[in-house]
């Protein structure tokens, strides 16, 4: 960081993607306290907010856990990493855009209909393990995010509950902001803090 530092006459910090946009969760309600923050990217990225802060350091790395015991592999060179079940990534084939996808998949093609199927199974099995360590709201954003419907939200917290030994009546997902360069924004927001908290 020091020797971008030296180049640039504006303060320096490296943050995860996914903890910036966060940021931006907690900008705009104040009142989410404690949650659980997963972007649906091309990869996978988390955060943790906890009593109203962004927990930094190697926490809400949720791509890493196993999901499948030697199963797909993924880009950290280990074996069935949630990464390699639930992220963009993972979803399409190539040459697809998120955008032909759930077009054929609103279309009720059947291919994509069984593919989405088995998406939202793989996710239900991650939130879960997710859900059982931080009993919080899990809100879900990235690029994913703004392609989901109730409909998908009931469905996907249905299977939740079907997996859980623990369930519950009240759905705890939500869909985050969708704001175009979120991470962009929530990067700029700690600095906005400090600047508000000097005058």
């Amino acid at each position: 960081m020091e020797p971008l530092e030296s180049q640039v006459p504006f303060p320096v910090r490296f943050v995860h993607d996914a903890e910036c946009a966060a940021e931006l969760e907690l900008w705009r309600d104040p009142e989410l306290t404690d949650a659980i923050y997963l972007s649906l990217g091309e990869h996978l990225g988390g955060a943790i907010v906890s009593d109203g802060k962004i927990q930094r350091g190697r926490t809400g790395t949720f791509e890493y856990m196993t999901l499948e015991e030697g199963g797909r592999k993924c880009y950290c060179g280990k074996l069935g990493c949630v990464e390699c079940y639930c992220s963009a990534d993972a979803l399409l084939r190539e040459g697809e855009s998120l955008e032909s996808f759930f077009q054929l998949l609103r279309k009720d093609d059947l291919g994509y209909c069984r593919r989405w199927g088995m998406y939202l199974d793989w996710m239900a099995a991650a939130l879960n393990n997710i859900h059982m360590v931080m009993d919080s709201v899990i809100v879900l954003g990235g690029h994913i995010a703004p392609y989901l419907t109730r409909e998908d939200l009931a469905r996907l917290f249905m299977a939740i509950q079907a997996r859980t030994a623990f369930p519950e009546s009240e759905n705890f997902l939500r869909l985050g902001v969708q704001e175009q360069d979120a991470v962009a924004i929530g990067a700029a927001i700690p600095f906005v803090r400090s600047f508000l908290a000097s005058i």
